[in-house]
């Protein structure tokens, strides 16, 4: 599952949007959500924002400098600094 904009952005409000997915009839459904409307806080009228509606623009315009590095997709990308980070936190 793909969280890829997990803590870059935020609703108009002002609140992060929160990641959250769900499975109905064996369908999954990635979503963002305002952190302060999941809450029950007034004042937040943002609906929720389809995962892939929200990455495909970021996606699509990191597309080239990934493919320079022989990387594919965000998700790849994450992979890699994930490996990466493991591998600095052994030799610290």
């Amino acid at each position: 599952d793909g969280k890829l904009l997990v803590g870059l952005f935020r609703c108009d409000c002002g609140a992060p949007m929160i990641y959250k997915a769900t499975t109905v009839g064996g369908v999954r459904y990635r979503y963002y959500t305002c952190d302060r409307q999941r809450r029950g806080h007034d004042g937040c009228t943002l609906p929720s924002v389809r995962a892939a509606d929200a990455e495909a623009p970021v996606e699509a315009a990191l597309a080239p400098l990934l493919a320079a590095r022989g990387i594919h997709t965000l998700g790849e990308a994450q992979e890699a600094s994930a490996a990466t980070a493991l591998a600095m936190a052994a030799y610290s």
